[in-house]
């Protein structure tokens, strides 16, 4: 049966993966209160070089939201965070107006 298979996969596979399963240790882990220090430390050039195009006015573009979104979530920060992130960085483009 599809739902009970689709039920299966939201209970068991997606709450892992909002806790970040890339990071075995929680304190390691993506968080809002270390960001800008792993953002300097540990993030790929390619990683970093979107943020940075980001915070520098240039909107990224959908392929580029599509690649810092997974890495985001896989470094370990929650679903929660991720979205106060996304909303900080996109309203320093002064064209995107806060709701």
């Amino acid at each position: 049966d599809i739902v009970a298979r689709l039920r299966h996969f939201a209970e068991h596979l997606l709450p892992s993966r909002s806790r970040g399963v890339g990071v075995a240790d929680p304190a390691r882990r993506l968080s809002l209160a270390n960001f800008e220090e792993c953002l300097h430390r540990s993030f790929p050039p390619c990683m970093r070089q979107l943020v940075f195009s980001q915070r520098t006015g240039r909107h990224l573009k959908h392929l580029g939201r599509l690649q810092l979104r997974p890495f985001l979530r896989e470094a370990g920060m929650s679903l929660q965070e991720a979205l106060v992130w996304w909303s900080t960085e996109l309203c320093r483009d002064p064209s995107v107006a806060p709701r």
